[in-house]
């Protein structure tokens, strides 16, 4: 099929120059009728020469390629999705820790796969130096809004 589809330009490409190079008038009009005779006999020859055995093939496993595709990219897609609202939660903890004068140089969150088809945070590590009760202050506000209970958020530094 490849070879057919390069030889159907070639001639394309051929019938083409000899086209514009033929002169106005009659000659033109009767060249224009040979080169388009000349390219559809070349698209019935690799009709006629076309093997439909090869051809099913190619086709079944064009269909295996895209479905892999489509998963890889459905895997990728929600991955990314997963980076993104992690990072988004990470953002809004160091806001709030900003807010409240906590010092908190940064947050990881790990998100999870909800039941119900969404990416939902189900722990944070905290990396910063703050007091027992902003620490307190802070786990409860997580807990309140990200709704990670105390337990899965970890606090590392001094104090």
């Amino acid at each position: 099929m490849e070879s057919g589809i390069r030889e159907l330009c070639a001639i394309s490409v051929f019938c083409g120059l000899l086209y514009r190079l033929t002169p106005e008038g009659s000659a033109r009009r009767a060249m224009s009728f040979v080169c388009s005779v000349v390219i559809l006999a070349c698209v019935a020859d690799g009709i006629r020469g076309l093997d439909l055995d090869v051809y099913a093939l190619e086709l079944s496993l064009n269909r295996e390629r895209e479905q892999a595709f489509l998963v890889r990219a459905t895997e990728t897609r929600d991955a990314l999705d997963r980076m993104v609202i992690e990072r988004e939660y990470a953002a809004y903890i160091l806001d709030t820790a900003r807010q409240q004068g906590i010092p908190l140089q940064s947050a990881e969150v790990l998100a999870e796969w909800s039941v119900e088809g969404l990416w939902v945070p189900y722990s944070v590590k905290l990396y910063g130096t703050a007091e027992k009760e902003a620490r307190q202050l802070l786990g409860e506000r997580i807990q309140a809004d990200l709704g990670i209970p105390r337990a899965r958020q970890e606090w590392t530094g001094d104090g």
